[in-house]
């Protein structure tokens, strides 16, 4: 126990790891709210019909199965750094415009778009962090980075059902989420994490 313990000390207490974890969780706090919560903009401000609701709801879940081998060979091959602070940007930018999309083709395009930012980020993580720490480590680093994932995908809809509860309801959800993607991409460019030392 006390192994792990120390373990898990060595890999929270690096930086780089931190700030990628932080990316992840982000990324998944985004995805747990957008799963929880776009049916009912969808139903309720869009009036799509359950056919369209499932095929712009069912966009988020395909897009990254289908993107995601394609987007960690792309880090493989160009870094982890670019993909990672482009699927911010991308799945952030597709989120703050959701409220203002109300018909079904932007709807599919904007879940298609964020589906792929989803899976640039979400490809590339898991990886980058496999790079930053000692190879006697990737496992804690592992679980430690699906911890902060799972925690981030946790606090997402709580914190989403507020903001729904407020006067302006979907109108404060969607853009907050993209904004905590953007705001994520900021951080992780300006941290340099890819950087060993």
């Amino acid at each position: 126990m006390r192994r792990m313990l120390r373990a898990w000390r060595v890999v929270a207490k690096d930086r780089r790891v931190l700030t990628v974890s932080l990316v992840q969780a982000c990324q998944f706090y985004a995805f747990g709210s957008v799963e929880y919560f776009l049916v009912g903009f969808l139903t309720e401000v869009a009036k799509l019909d359950i056919l369209l609701t499932g095929i712009v709801s069912g966009s988020l879940v395909v897009m990254p199965i289908l993107a995601k081998p394609y987007m960690g060979r792309v880090s493989d091959r160009i870094g982890r750094r670019i993909p990672i602070a482009v699927g911010c940007a991308v799945s952030g930018s597709a989120l703050l415009a959701v409220p203002f999309a109300t018909r079904f083709p932007a709807l599919f395009l904007l879940g298609v778009v964020y589906g792929f930012g989803f899976a640039s980020v979400t490809a590339s993580t898991p990886a980058l962090v496999g790079e930053l720490v000692p190879v006697g480590l990737i496992g804690t680093s592992m679980g430690f980075l699906d911890t902060v994932m799972d925690v981030g995908q946790t606090i997402g809809p709580i914190v989403c059902g507020l903001l729904l509860a407020s006067s302006l309801g979907y109108f404060a959800v969607f853009p907050s989420i993209g904004l905590v993607l953007l705001a994520a991409g900021v951080i992780f460019v300006f941290s340099k994490v890819d950087r060993r030392g």
